[in-house]
């Protein structure tokens, strides 16, 4: 019966049209999901590859924002290590006699006044301590403390004496300056400074 039914079939005209058909539909069974497969694994590497590259974008802006920290924390310490501080102002003021009579000239007057502070504010600069505009606050205090000084002495001398202060690593502003021939003597004259000695520290919180 198996082996008639069969025969028939082979010996049928459209035999051919049936097998290509038969053919062609375990091609698209087969074919199509293949496809679909292909296109979805080229979609996923694709966003693999976005993701990637977005990961290796925020690694290289993280390292970027970690070397600015690094480098602006070291600028702090730089500056932490200008400051001159409440208990270092008495030695600044002893090492200025000590330069002063070292390089020849003879100290006249030296005076310390009360210091003074205000709350450190973004933008602001050791140019202009004034506040001539309110803005945020940090968590910074600027203390100033002005240091009025006087010497007399030849004019080499004390130009020794200013060389040696311009080159002082501290974090110090000249805000008089003033030079004018001795009335005591004709070969002297007297220097007259104010310096202005700055010191930024932390804010203390309030218990």
């Amino acid at each position: 019966m198996i082996r008639t039914i069969l025969r028939r079939f082979l010996d049928h005209p459209a035999r051919r049209w049936g097998i290509i058909i038969a053919i062609l539909g375990i091609g698209l069974t087969t074919v199509l999901p293949a496809a679909d497969e292909l296109s979805r694994s080229r979609r996923d590497r694709a966003q693999l590859e976005e993701d990637s590259s977005r990961m290796r974008r925020e690694v290289a802006a993280l390292e970027d924002v970690r070397c600015n920290a690094k480098e602006e924390q070291q600028r702090l310490e730089e500056l932490e290590a200008m400051a001159v501080t409440a208990d270092q102002v008495p030695l600044f003021r002893q090492e200025i006699v000590d330069w002063a009579r070292k390089a020849g000239c003879q100290v006249r007057r030296i005076r310390l006044e009360s210091p003074r502070s205000q709350q450190w504010q973004e933008g602001d600069s050791l140019e202009s301590t004034a506040a001539k505009r309110k803005k945020p606050d940090s968590s910074y205090v600027l203390k100033m403390q002005s240091l009025s000084v006087s010497v007399s002495g030849a004019l080499p001398e004390v130009k020794r004496l200013l060389t040696q202060l311009h080159s002082t690593n501290r974090l110090i502003q000249c805000r008089k300056f003033s030079i004018a021939p001795s009335h005591d003597s004709r070969k002297e004259v007297v220097l007259n400074l104010e310096l202005m000695l700055f010191d930024l520290s932390k804010a203390e919180v309030p218990r």
